[in-house]
Parts: C-alpha cells; sequence; structure tokens
C-alpha cells in the first residue's frame, strides 16, 4: 500500500499481525498495485517460510534490527517472484541480501531458514548456481565487498574486517589472501 493508503485488519479469538513497513521501491509498481486491490494477500509458500521465521524469532525475542534489514528484501523477492511467476526467488533472493549485508550472520541455517529450504538443499541449490559451497559463496561475496571499500575508502583494516562480517583482521587477512593471493594491506596500496 502507498503510505496514504488506509487500511484496517480484523480478526477472531488469539490472532498476531505482522505489520512490514516496506519502502516502495523494494517491490515493482504493478505488484504494489496488484497488492493494493487484494483483500487479502496470498503468501507463496518461500513467504511462509519467511512470516513463520519472523514469528518465532518475535516469540523467542531474537529480532533486531539487523534481522529485520536481511529479512524484508527476502520477503518482498519471494512476493516478487511468485506474482511475476519467476520462482528462481529463494536463491536469488537469498544472494541479494547478502550481497547488501556481507556482514551479517550467514550461518547455513539461517541462510536455510530465510530461502525456505534445508540445509543440504541449500548446499545443492548454491552447487547448482555457483559451483560453490553457501559459506564459501558468502566468504567471495565478502572478499568482493572488502576490494570495493578499500578502494572507496580509508577505513581501516580492522574496521572493514568486522563490517564484513570476519571475527577480526587476522581472518579477513587469511580469507582474502586465499582469495586474491595478497594481503589486504598489498591489494590497498596497488590500487592507489
Amino acid at each position: 500500500m502507498d503510505q496514504e493508503t488506509d487500511h484496517a485488519e480484523y480478526a477472531l479469538g488469539q490472532n498476531r499481525f505482522l505489520v512490514v513497513d516496506i519502502e516502495a521501491g523494494l517491490i515493482d509498481p504493478p505488484l504494489r498495485e496488484t497488492m493494493a486491490r487484494q483483500h487479502f494477500l496470498h503468501l507463496p509458500s518461500p513467504a511462509r517460510y519467511l512470516v513463520d521465521f519472523m514469528r518465532v524469532s518475535c516469540q523467542q525475542g531474537t529480532v533486531s534490527a539487523e534481522l529485520v534489514t536481511q529479512w524484508a528484501p527476502l520477503l518482498c523477492a519471494s512476493l516478487m517472484a511468485y506474482h511475476t511467476g519467476q520462482d528462481d526467488g529463494r536463491l536469488a533472493s537469498l544472494m541479494r541480501a547478502i550481497e547488501v549485508n556481507p556482514g551479517g550472520i550467514w550461518t547455513t541455517t539461517v541462510m536455510a531458514r530465510l530461502a525456505g529450504v534445508s540445509p543440504s538443499r541449500l548446499h545443492v541449490l548454491f552447487r547448482e548456481r555457483t559451483g560453490l559451497t553457501p559459506r564459501a559463496w558468502v566468504n567471495a561475496e565478502r572478499i568482493r565487498q572488502l576490494r570495493l571499500w578499500m578502494n572507496e575508502t580509508s577505513e581501516p583494516l580492522a574496521a572493514l574486517a568486522l563490517r564484513a562480517g570476519f571475527c577480526d583482521q587476522s581472518a579477513m587477512t587469511r580469507a582474502f589472501q586465499r582469495e586474491t593471493g595478497m594481503t589486504p594491506g598489498a591489494f590497498r596500496r596497488a590500487s592507489s
């Protein structure tokens, strides 16, 4: 719904509402119009898994701003994939969320839940699409993002390591050197 659109809800018995405030730009205009005309929104399986994941997270008190930042784009992508007929949405939306927030807590369990698949199925999907395991792909994405940040900022390497999801600068250096063949410091010097 657009900001100015009135809305209401009604339920009998014990119910809970999950109100998701999503920036208009995250959902294509034709889908926004379709959703605004519907009294009830059909949730495809991946979206139901995501809503259920958020329900459990709310019950357990584990919802954080970072979790919502990772979760909302996945929900939008799963809705768009269903309503536009593109069903590679599960893995593609997960990969987009990781690209947006490479420093997130991307365990195989978290990724599988967000994609609405089992951990073993997640491995199969990643292998088919990228030739890598989920963990290897996340690390490669973190290194890709680090390279961009090192070119764009003068932020200290230790801060970039934490921002990219590494526990410390040493872990980042080992992963960076394994991926690129050079240390982050050498890469930054060569890039300037």
